[in-house]
Parts: C-alpha cells; sequence; structure tokens
C-alpha cells in the first residue's frame, strides 16, 4: 500500500529535481502533521494491519508506534478489536467514510474504567480508484463521556433536594425576556411540574391581588439598584387556595451597571405564615413550638426575648429564665454576635422579615452554626408585635459544602502522588542497581566508587521524599527517631543550592553539637524544601539574600493579659542568647499558643524578598491557598502539619516590601543523635557469603530486572527471568524442580501479583516467594492476597539485603527438599529501602 500511495502521489509537470523537491516537501509535511495533530491517526492495510500510527494514538494505546507496523488492531487493542473490525469492514466495503462513530472498552491498565473513543474513518484510494485501505482519526472522549453522567447526576440530585426541601430555582434572562425554571417551581404556584415557565405579566397573574403592586415595586428596585433581594407574598392557585412564598433574587448586571439576568429561588412557607396568624393563641403556639423539630423563639416590639422552645432549650441546656430578654446572646458567639444584634435590630426598624448564620454554643460546650430565620408578626389593627423566629443547625451542611472541594483535590493528590511515587521508586531501583552493579565491577581502589556512593546517597534521600509521596495515600507511617537537625538541614540545602534563584544569596548558620530532636528526617527535608523554595521565590528577578540558622532556645510560660489572648497572642516567650533576651510570639500570631515549657531548637528561614500583607498572612497556612499562578495551595499547609506532628509550632513575620521570617520550634531532647547510615559504608561492612541455587526473577520493569539478574549470577546463582506474570507462570511450570525461590514483583501486566502467587502454589505448595513491591508492606501484602505470610523487601533495596533474604530462602528450600522440615507458611520478614537519614 506504501509503494501504491507513493505512486499515486502527485508532483509537479514535468518530473525532474522539482517534482522530488515536491515529493520531499510533501512526505516532511504529512509526517510533521501526522505528528503533530492533536488527535490520533492510523493507517491500515487491507489485512487490517497497521501501517502507520502517529505518537498521539500510541500514547493512547500505551504501546510504541514503531511497534504497531505490521501487527493487527486485535494484536494491539483486543478491547477494541471487534468494533474497529465492523467499522473497517464498512469502509472498505462502501468506500464511504464513517464519521464520529463512537467506541467503548476496557484497557487492561486501568481495569473497571469504561473508556470511550469518537473516531471517523475514511478509505484510502489509489490513483486508479482501488481502495489500498483505510485511515481513522482518533480522539478519546471518556473525560467528555463522565462529565455528562456528572452532571446529569448533580442535576438530578439537586431536583431531588429541591423537592424535599419544597423549593423551587428560577432564571431570567432580562434581555431575551426568557424563563428557565426547575421541576418543582410550578407546583409552588399550583401549577403542573414541568410546564412551561410563565413570563413576566404571567407571573404578576399568579401573586395575590393585595400583594401585585408591592411585588412590581419591589422588583423594579431589584433591577434598578439592588443586588439581592429577598421578599413575602402570597399567590392564588388555579384552585383557589392562597399560599404564601418566600422569593430569595440575585441580580448580575453587566459593565454599565445595567441588569442583564436574574437568579432566584422561591419556597413554600404557607405552613409558617399559618403559624404565625395562630400565635394569638399561646398555649396552642407553645405546644407547636415545642413539638417543632427546629428551635423557635419569640420577641416583643422592643426585641426582647419573650419565649423559646424545648427545641432551643435542650439544645442551649439553659432554663428559660436565663434566655429571656437579651440572656438568650450568651449563647452566640462572641464574633458573630454583634453582627446578629444589628441585623435584628435593622430588620426590626424596617418591620422585614430577617436571615442570618451564626454560631450557637450547645449544651456540651461546642459551638455549633446555625441559620436563624425571623418574621415580623403584627396585632389584628396592623401594630407591630415582634418577631417569630428559628433556628436550624447547619454545621454538617456547611461542613459538606466547604470540605467537598477541599477532599476532592485530596483525594486526586492522594492517587497521583501514589502514582508518582511508585514509578519514581521503581527508578531509583533501576539506578541503585545499575550503581551497585557498577560497584562490584570496580577495582577495591577505583577513584569512581566515591561518585557511585554518592549516586546511592542521593538516591536514598529521594526514596525519602517518595515515601513522604505516598503518605497522601495513608499508606505509609513516618518513623520518628532522634536526628541533628544540623545535619539533616544542611544535607537538603547542599541538594537546593543548584535549584534556587540564581539571584539569591545563601546564608547558613548552622552550628553543631546542637541537641536531638525526635523527628522523621524526610519531612524535615520536606520542611526545608517548602521554606526555602518560598523564600527564593519570593526575591523574584531583583535577588537577595535567604537566610537558615538554628539555635537552642528555652519556651517559658508567660500569663498574658486579656487582650492579649483575645487577639491570640502566645501565652510563652523564648528565652535564647544570641539575640535579644525575649522574644514574645504576638507579632505574627502563634501555629500553637500553648506550646509546653521546655528546651527547643528553633530553625529559621528568612528572605529580603516581597513579603506579604496581613491578608495574605492570616490564610498561608490555609489548605489549597496559594498566590502563585501554578500553585497547589499545599506546601505551607503541609509543612503545618509536619511540624504539628513533631510536636512543634511554626510562626511567620512578614512586612509588604521587606520580606519574610519563618519560625520553627521543635522540642529537644537529651538523646544523642541516630547518625545517618552511609550507604557505601553499609556496603563495605556487609559481607555475603556468596550463591548458589536457581532464582525465578520476576520483574516487568527491563531496567531494573536486568543489573539485578546481573548482580545474582555474579554472585553464583542461576537466575531464570520473566517479564510479566503468565512468563513466571510458564518458567516455574518448568523448572519447578530447580528452583529453590521466586524473587517476585507484584506489580505486573497481564496477572496481578495475587494471581501469580495462585498459580504457583497451585504448581507446587511449599514454594519459597520473596515479594518485592514500591509501595509499603502492609499494602503489598494486602494486594497479595493478605491470607499468608511471606518475605518482602521494598524497592529501591540494597543487594546486601536481598542476597541475605535468598540465601535465608535456599536454606529452608534445601531443608524442604531433604526432607527435614516441612512445608507451610514462611515467616515475613519486613525490609526496609535504602536509609534515608
Amino acid at each position: 500500500m506504501a509503494e501504491e500511495l507513493a505512486r499515486s502521489s502527485i508532483s509537479p509537470e514535468g518530473g525532474g529535481a522539482a517534482a522530488q523537491l515536491h515529493d520531499r516537501l510533501l512526505s516532511t509535511l504529512i509526517g510533521r502533521l501526522m505528528e503533530d495533530a492533536p488527535i490520533g491517526f492510523a493507517l491500515y492495510d487491507t489485512d487490517f494491519r497497521y501501517l502507520v500510527v502517529n505518537a498521539k494514538l500510541a500514547e493512547k494505546h500505551r504501546v510504541p508506534a514503531a511497534a504497531h507496523v505490521g501487527h493487527t488492531v486485535k494484536e494491539i487493542v483486543p478491547y477494541l478489536a471487534a468494533q474497529l473490525e465492523q467499522a473497517f469492514q464498512m469502509v472498505m466495503a462502501t468506500g464511504k467514510p464513517l464519521l464520529d462513530v463512537e467506541f467503548s472498552g476496557e484497557r487492561s491498565d486501568t481495569p473497571g474504567l469504561l473508556r470511550h473513543w469518537s473516531e471517523s474513518w475514511f478509505p484510502v484510494h489509489a490513483a486508479d480508484g482501488r481502495i489500498l485501505g483505510a485511515g481513522a482519526l482518533v480522539s478519546e472522549i471518556t473525560a467528555q463521556k463522565l462529565a455528562v453522567e456528572e452532571l446529569r447526576m448533580s442535576q438530578k440530585r439537586l431536583e431531588l433536594m429541591q423537592a424535599a426541601g419544597r423549593i423551587g430555582s428560577w432564571e431570567w434572562d432580562i434581555q431575551t425576556r426568557k424563563v428557565h425554571c426547575s421541576l418543582q417551581y410550578g407546583p409552588l404556584y399550583g401549577l403542573p411540574p414541568g410546564r412551561r415557565a410563565p413570563h413576566y405579566e404571567e407571573w404578576v397573574g399568579l401573586v395575590h391581588p393585595e400583594d401585585r403592586e408591592r411585588i412590581q415595586q419591589e422588583v423594579s428596585q431589584a433591577l434598578s439598584y439592588e443586588d439581592e433581594h429577598s421578599s413575602e407574598f402570597r399567590v392564588v392557585w388555579p384552585d383557589g387556595t392562597i399560599h404564601w412564598l418566600l422569593g430569595k433574587t440575585q441580580v448580575f448586571r453587566d459593565a454599565a451597571g445595567n441588569a442583564v439576568r436574574m437568579l432566584g429561588v422561591v419556597m413554600d412557607i404557607t405552613e409558617r405564615k399559618q403559624a404565625e396568624v395562630a400565635i394569638d393563641n399561646e398555649q396552642r403556639f407553645r405546644s407547636m413550638a415545642d413539638g417543632a423539630p427546629v428551635m423557635i423563639c419569640t420577641s416583643g416590639p422592643d426585641s426582647e426575648a419573650t419565649f423559646f422552645n424545648k427545641g432551643w432549650l435542650c439544645f442551649t441546656g439553659r432554663g428559660m429564665e436565663h434566655e429571656l430578654g437579651t440572656g438568650w446572646t450568651a449563647d452566640v458567639h462572641p464574633d458573630d454576635r454583634q453582627q446578629v444584634m444589628n441585623e435584628i435590630a435593622a430588620s426590626s426598624e424596617m418591620r422585614r422579615y430577617w436571615q442570618a448564620e451564626y454560631r450557637l454554643r450547645r449544651a456540651d460546650g461546642e459551638y455549633r452554626w446555625v441559620l436563624g430565620n425571623g418574621a415580623p408578626r403584627f396585632e389584628a389593627d396592623g401594630r407591630f408585635a415582634g418577631y417569630v423566629a428559628s433556628a436550624i443547625d447547619i454545621t454538617d451542611l456547611k461542613r459538606c459544602h466547604e470540605g467537598a472541594e477541599g477532599r476532592q483535590k485530596l483525594e486526586s493528590v492522594g492517587v497521583v502522588a501514589g502514582e508518582i511515587a511508585h514509578d519514581l521508586n521503581n527508578f531509583l531501583s533501576s539506578i541503585l542497581s545499575e550503581s551497585e552493579l557498577l560497584d562490584a565491577d570496580l577495582p577495591d581502589d577505583s577513584a569512581a566508587r566515591e561518585g557511585i556512593a554518592r549516586i546511592k546517597r542521593v538516591a536514598g534521600r529521594a526514596a525519602g521524599i517518595v515515601r513522604e509521596l505516598l503518605a497522601y495515600e495513608a499508606e505509609e507511617k513516618a518513623v520518628f527517631q532522634p536526628v541533628d537537625l544540623t545535619t539533616v538541614v544542611g544535607e537538603m540545602l547542599d541538594l537546593l543550592k543548584v535549584s534556587i534563584s540564581k539571584r539569591a544569596r545563601l546564608e547558613v548558620d548552622l552550628p553543631r553539637n546542637l541537641a536531638a530532636v525526635r523527628a522523621n528526617p524526610s519531612q524535615i527535608w520536606q520542611v526545608v524544601l517548602n521554606l526555602v523554595t518560598n523564600a527564593s521565590e519570593s526575591l523574584g528577578e531583583r535577588g537577595g539574600t535567604i537566610t537558615v540558622t538554628a539555635a537552642p532556645v528555652r519556651i517559658v510560660a508567660e500569663p498574658l493579659a486579656g487582650r492579649q489572648r483575645a487577639s491570640g497572642a502566645a501565652a510563652y516567650r523564648i528565652e535564647e542568647a544570641t539575640r535579644s533576651p525575649l522574644v514574645t510570639g504576638d507579632q505574627s500570631g502563634p501555629d500553637d499558643p500553648s506550646l509546653p515549657e521546655g528546651d527547643y531548637i528553633r530553625l529559621e528561614v528568612s528572605d529580603t524578598g516581597c513579603g506579604m500583607t496581613g491578608e495574605v498572612r492570616a490564610r498561608i497556612f490555609d489548605r489549597f491557598f496559594t498566590t502563585k499562578f501554578s500553585g497547589r495551595g499545599l506546601g505551607l499547609a503541609v509543612v503545618q502539619g509536619i511540624i504539628r506532628r513533631h510536636g512543634g509550632t511554626i510562626r511567620v513575620q512578614s512586612t509588604p516590601g521587606k520580606g519574610s521570617r519563618f519560625e520553627v520550634l521543635l522540642p529537644s531532647i537529651p538523646e544523642p543523635a541516630v547518625r545517618a547510615c552511609e550507604l557505601a559504608e553499609r556496603d563495605a561492612d556487609s559481607q555475603t557469603v556468596g550463591g548458589g541455587g536457581t532464582i525465578l526473577l520476576v520483574e516487568d520493569e527491563t531496567s531494573l530486572r536486568l543489573p539485578v539478574s546481573r548482580m545474582l549470577q555474579k554472585k553464583g546463582y542461576s537466575v531464570i527471568e520473566a517479564g510479566d506474570g503468565p512468563a513466571a507462570a510458564e518458567a516455574f511450570r518448568a523448572h519447578a524442580k530447580e528452583i529453590g525461590v521466586v524473587l517476585l514483583d507484584l506489580t505486573l501486566p497481564a496477572m496481578s501479583g495475587a494471581e501469580v502467587l495462585s498459580a504457583l502454589r497451585a504448581l507446587q505448595p511449599q514454594v519459597r516467594v520473596i515479594l518485592t513491591s514500591a509501595h509499603s508492606c502492609e499494602k503489598a501484602l494486602a494486594d497479595a492476597g493478605g491470607q499468608q505470610s511471606w518475605e518482602f523487601i521494598r524497592k529501591p533495596y540494597c543487594f546486601t539485603d536481598l542476597e541475605n533474604l535468598l540465601q535465608q530462602a535456599l536454606q529452608e528450600y534445601d531443608l524442604t527438599a531433604n526432607g527435614r522440615r516441612s512445608g507451610g507458611a514462611s515467616t515475613r520478614i519486613i525490609k526496609e529501602p535504602y536509609p534515608t537519614g
């Protein structure tokens, strides 16, 4: 087909060099067009084999483009083969294109996720009109499909909630005069659900005649100068019954201030209005109020409370005598009290409805968010009689709304972090395995050994940071130990020197012989990484100085005046020898004002950058708050969480235009710091006895499998390699009597680790298996089925640890083979990866 297409290409008349140049340019242009196209592209011959595939489609298939050529669709994408072949045959038979055909299937690397593609197929003709094959343009539309389904479900949930709450919503495009409303809108006016939305004049006709003029005036006022509006009014249903509705409206304006759109909700408050009418009968009202599932109270014309129902009294745990008058305001949170009182006072003057959200103290002392609604009531002669108000606990609803986005982001971060961490651990394993192989091939006095040792140390530190990424998936538990802060911080600063701004000058004062702190080195690196990176970014293009210091200090409790306590000032002082004798903690607002007395190590990171305003400084530790266009808002929130887990605190002082200073206080301990274990020393000190026996090495990462296999062979082992689950099962079936132990990676293509284990045990119940994974031991064992205890070594691993485990497993295999020991579950030996501290 390729030759046919070449012969069918159009060249300038006359041939010669110009024609050849034209053909080369055309070929280059078509090639670039295929590779730069934002969608997938493929050409097939008449046997439905791939001739050409661009990089975009190869990426979607998870198969290199070159590996497609000459293969059938069934070999490359078996989950779509039947559907694609049907389209191919139709194009070949009719000679006509098929446009925007959708296909669906589950890809092997994402089982359980139904993926969707939109494809356009077209025939490829020769110059004489014969069909040489077919082409396809491919776009994945999985995200669009999921979004449409999520939108449909969200709309359904909204409809259910509105139905349960008897709430309708509407939207009015003032310029086009078109009105859209929800299904529940019509029934609130006595109209059938889903009926066409009434236009403005028709809606006015549904309003009670006595309220019609007032409502029209309020609408006119809202369109003229109000952005938000609330109103109560009566409507007359077609059956003649009268109902009360509460409408809340939001007005949207253009740049000139003209109203262009209105959004609103309307809810049925007929029952509440009927209750207000019945309020003259005190006993009847109180019985009704006490039985209501909400908190209810009443007030007189002077706004003094006159009654509270049982719901309110049970919620606050106070008696009626304590709540009457203005006594109830003692239950309101001090920060909300004045706002609520102002709203009630303003509404009382206008004799209008009021609504407020505020925190109310529950009987157990917890402040809960409540939504309060107050409606004016009048005597028969029209005199203002006060308010009847209700309140409902909306704490859970607020937390749900405020936390939904944060939870979704954290879940996304957790999934992505886990995937990234797994891949990084595989890369680190390959680097470390190749390093050990190089180290083993070098003479003892080779100068290259020092460089290889540095590679191992850096990779070990990287492995520690990877474990912090896995913490987002809650699969990793941090290990705390006595560490020397000077050493840990210094190591990270050595790495950061090449990544901070070239215009930044880094000044470091980390004294030796500091008292140890109980910490996780990887998490301390993360703190330093975030603080120094932020400092570097704050310097911008103008440059400046970043200063990192550490010093011992002592925290002394210090009672503060009431005003200082109310402002959030620290109830302690810091005694130090290197700076001013007393530095109080009220300038920047402490992370933990109840910090216990004792000895601490203070780590400071300061810069001469742009600084922060008070508003920004107050929110820098909030999750997902960021001032960076590309930021995720997790850095300082993570830092604060780490410091709190270490029993310390973090404070910040900043002045716009002058810079910022972050102060971290960590409690010191009298124990000596645990010296970081150097990889080179570890390898030099560890002696292994050499190999013997046959090992089945099951690892899909070629860059890791090859160096491990070579190292094992250098040690005298016989190695059988397998790159996936089926290959491992076949190799074990062929060599079961020779294989003494299986080194099995749990993350494999084609078959899961648990499936491979089941297959091996079916062939030989007493098989010796060492599991390996980039994930934690707990997750690995869970993935393996969780029922059998297996030896486990985590990636990236030290070859010495691996060989020790292999020796133990082979010895047990020899004992079993000689009949001196019965089979059964082996004892799990958990091996940690390369040291990181």
